[in-house]
């Protein structure tokens, strides 16, 4: 999930918790209320980064299972040499990864 959606889903979610609605339309330019929380969850995501953490689908998506499948036949097979962490690594990239 690309970082615009998961800031965008983190902004919604405190917005909610203040007001009950993070689509309500506020200030002067009549902006959805959630707009207003975009600095504050690009933060929060920046700490749990800086932390060494990602947030990823809690199921892999079908990007996620062709990565990770692609490294492990390729070390069965004995045509290269991925390690788990290897596997793993590949995954979480394709996690990032935008839907198409």
């Amino acid at each position: 999930m690309c970082d615009a959606r998961l800031i965008e889903i983190m902004a919604r979610g405190v917005a909610h918790r203040v007001c009950g609605n993070a689509d309500a339309a506020t200030g002067e330019k009549r902006e959805p209320l959630w707009t207003f929380y975009v600095r504050d969850a690009r933060a929060a995501l920046d700490a749990l980064r800086a932390e060494g953490m990602e947030i990823v689908p809690r199921e892999p998506t079908e990007a996620m299972m062709e990565a990770g499948e692609g490294a492990f036949f390729t070390t069965y097979t004995g045509t290269a040499t991925a390690t788990p962490d290897d596997v793993y690594r590949l995954m979480l990239a394709a996690a990032k990864e935008p839907a198409p």
